[in-house]
């Protein structure tokens, strides 16, 4: 983006989150730190996801960019808004096609319940469903007790290649 088009978005998202919070919405809104920080000043806080942990099909997860406080916050309030940017021409910036759909799928499998004895996912099996070798038993933990938990891992279809 032309650091000139800066000031004009900056105050485009800044009157979306200005009128998202007069209409009495409770989600608290997050600024990625990579590009989303420039849009706005008045956040509830900033996460950091770096859109190289989805390129080329490169599912992985970051440990040093947990962002755990913004899982407790969205917990909290029933979701979040996380603004961030892409570059002209992309529908969604990287890190909302591929890092926090991956970001959410592993915190979800986390969280999820289970029915072994163990009572916790194994990394073998959560690493397996996320390259892909799920087993669609795993993938849905709790379901025979009629509870639903989604382990699933949701990509847009625009996502990279």
């Amino acid at each position: 983006m032309c650091s000139g088009t800066v000031p004009y978005v900056h105050q485009f998202v800044s009157g979306l989150v200005e009128a998202y919070r007069r209409s009495g919405a409770a989600y608290p809104v997050f600024a990625n730190l990579r590009n989303g920080l420039w849009y706005g000043k008045d956040w509830d806080g900033t996460c950091y996801f770096k859109s190289t942990d989805g390129h080329s099909r490169r599912w992985a997860f970051s440990y040093t960019r947990l962002n755990i406080h913004l899982a407790a916050a969205a917990a909290a309030a029933g979701g979040c808004i996380v603004v961030d940017s892409t570059r002209a021409g992309k529908r969604f910036p990287d890190s909302f096609t591929a890092t926090v759909p991956i970001w959410c799928c592993l915190l979800n499998r986390l969280a999820a319940p289970t029915n072994d004895d163990s009572g916790t996912a194994s990394s073998a099996s959560i690493v397996g469903e996320l390259s892909g070798e799920e087993d669609e038993e795993r993938s849905c933990p709790g379901r025979d007790s009629g509870s639903f938990w989604d382990t699933a891992l949701h990509t847009p279809r625009c996502g990279p290649v």
